[in-house]
C-alpha cells in the first residue's frame, strides 16, 4: 500500500485528476445521505489535495495515509495553503483512534490496494467503528469491467520535459488483479533520475463490497457509476465505481 518514491511526483502523475467534479459529488452526497456532516476523514490522502478541498469547504478533516512521504507533502502543501488538517500516519488496515466521525472517504482506489478479503473486511469494521451511528462512508473502486478491459495487459506512458512514466498492468491469477510495474524518469538539473514502483490491486463485484460492509455493521449501501448522484445503481461497466455505505 505504500507509494514511496512516487510521492516525489504523485502531483504531476494526478495532475489531470477530477477534484474540483470529486468535491462538488462528495458534497451532493454528504447533503443527501449525511446529517449534518461536519467532521470528516480522508483515507488515504496521498499529498492531500482532496484534505485540504475538503478544509477548504469548512470541514474539519483528519487525513490519513501510510506513506510517510507522501504526509510530509501533504503537510506541506496543507501549510502552504492554510488549511488546519490532523494528519495521521497509519495503515487504514490497523485503523485506530478516529471517533465519531460524521463521516469518511476513500479516493483514487486507495481501497484497491487492499486486495485480501479478510483484510477488506478488517478495515470495513474500523472505518464503522470510528464512525457516529449515523455516519457515513464514501470510497471508490475500480470497477472489475475497468481492469479486465482497460488495465490487464496494456502499457500507457507519458513523456513530458520533466517526467516520463512507462507503466505496465499484468493481470493477477485471481479475477479483478492487476500488478501495476512503474518505470518514472524525473528530470534534475540536465540528467533523468529513474525510479521504479511496483503496486498490487484487486478490485471485487459491487455486491461483495455490499456484503462485506453489511457484516461490518454499515446498514444500507448504494453504489453510482460515476460522480453523480444521478448514476445512482447505474453504469457498473464505468471506469470508477463509488459506494456509499451508511450506519
Amino acid at each position: 500500500m505504500a507509494y514511496e518514491q512516487l510521492a516525489q511526483v504523485y502531483d504531476a502523475f494526478m495532475v489531470d485528476a477530477p477534484y474540483d467534479e470529486l468535491l462538488d459529488f462528495t458534497c451532493a452526497v454528504f447533503n443527501e445521505y449525511g446529517k449534518n456532516v461536519k467532521n470528516v476523514a480522508d483515507l488515504g490522502c496521498g499529498t492531500g489535495t482532496m484534505a485540504i478541498r475538503l478544509a477548504q469547504s469548512k470541514f474539519s478533516v483528519q487525513a490519513v495515509d501510510y506513506s510517510a512521504d507522501m504526509l510530509t507533502a501533504a503537510e506541506q502543501q496543507a501549510a502552504e495553503a492554510g488549511a488546519h488538517i490532523q494528519f495521521i500516519h497509519q495503515d487504514l488496515r490497523e485503523l485506530a483512534g478516529l471517533r465519531n466521525l460524521d463521516a469518511a472517504v476513500s479516493f483514487f482506489d486507495v481501497v484497491n490496494y487492499v486486495t485480501e478479503p479478510e483484510e477488506l473486511s478488517e478495515m470495513f469494521k474500523r472505518v464503522s467503528s470510528s464512525l457516529n451511528d449515523e455516519g457515513i462512508f464514501l470510497f471508490d473502486v475500480h470497477s472489475m469491467h475497468s481492469i479486465e478491459n482497460h488495465y490487464a495487459g496494456e502499457t500507457f506512458s507519458v513523456i513530458e520535459d520533466e517526467l516520463c512514466y512507462v507503466w505496465f498492468c499484468e493481470a493477477g491469477e485471481s479475477p479483478g488483479e492487476v500488478y501495476h510495474d512503474l518505470t518514472f524518469f524525473v528530470r534534475e538539473d540536465d540528467k533523468y533520475k529513474r525510479f521504479d514502483e511496483y503496486h498490487h490491486q484487486r478490485t471485487y463485484p459491487i455486491d461483495f463490497y455490499e456484503s462485506k460492509l453489511l457484516e461490518a455493521g454499515f446498514k444500507k449501501n448504494f453504489w453510482f457509476g460515476g460522480a453523480d448522484l444521478k448514476l445512482k445503481n447505474m453504469n457498473e461497466h464505468a471506469s470508477k465505481i463509488f459506494i456509499l455505505a451508511c450506519k
